[in-house]
This record gives structure tokens, sequence and C-alpha cells, in this order.
């Protein structure tokens, strides 16, 4: 009689248990469509090549943004630090004078964001009009985090 009683049990105690799984699953309402799914675009960037990490550079190294010639006058890579799932995005370059342009960067739609701080490379080509020496290259964060004046010698 023992067996039967722990068979039972065990028979009642699965039934309850597929019971309470089925109704939790039926209360959780069905997956949401493509037209109730808010679609978060995420702005192109205009970066001609973005990777993890550094460029290979002789400088110290330091969690400020930097900035180096590829190719002088006509290629550049620009190191910033932030989350590595949610790194800004720049967005497009304007020519401000011969010797002067700004990139304007938006944050990542990414969310959330990891809170580790890693770096992020951008390599641009140097736009048609600009690219004298020294070359002063505006980093515009508006309307977060204003503007942020580097120099390419």
């Amino acid at each position: 009689m023992g067996k039967v009683s722990n068979m039972k049990r065990s028979a009642i105690a699965a039934l309850v248990l597929a019971a309470t799984v089925t109704i939790l699953s039926a209360c959780a309402g069905a997956p949401p469509t493509a037209e109730e799914t808010p679609s978060i675009a995420m702005p192109s960037s205009v970066a001609d090549r973005t990777y993890r990490g550094m460029p290979e550079s002789n400088e110290p190294f330091s969690e400020t943004p930097r900035i180096i010639w590829i190719e002088r006058n006509k290629t550049f890579a620009l190191t910033l630090f932030g989350s590595s799932s949610c790194p800004s995005i720049p967005t497009s370059i304007t020519t401000d004078a011969d010797n002067a342009i700004t990139i304007h960067f938006e944050q990542s739609s990414n969310d959330p964001c990891t809170a580790d701080m890693a770096a992020t490379t951008y390599e641009f080509t140097v736009p048609s009009g600009s690219g004298a020496t020294p070359l002063t290259v505006t980093l515009d964060y508006a309307p977060e985090g204003g503007t942020y004046p580097m120099i390419l010698e």
C-alpha cells in the first residue's frame, strides 16, 4: 500500500505542476506582433571603419579621446572611450573651413548599456575641401554633451 500511495502522490504532484504551468503560460498572452513592437532605428555611421580597441601608436594610454593621422591630410583615426555595448555613433561630418571639420555624434540606441569602459576607434576620410594642417576636429555631442575640439598636427 505504501508504494501505491507514493505513486498516487507523485502522479497528483505531476498533474498539479502541469496545470500550474498551463495556467501561467495562458496568462502570459501572445507575443507582440510587429505592429505592436516599437522599432528603434540605429543611426547610420559615417565612419569608413569602426572597431573595438585602439590603433597602433606610440602615444601613452589614456582614457581621453585621441586622434591620429593614418595617412596625413587624407585619413585619420579617432578613439573614444565608453560602454562597449553602446558606443557613440558618428552620424555626419561637416567641413567648417579648409583646416576645420566637425563630427556629429549620436548615442547608440542599444539599451541597456554595459557599465564598462572600452575603446572604440573610428577611421575617417578627410572631407573634400578640408585637410590643411593643423586640422581642428570638433566632436559634437549636442544636445547632450556639447563639443570637444581636438587638433591633428
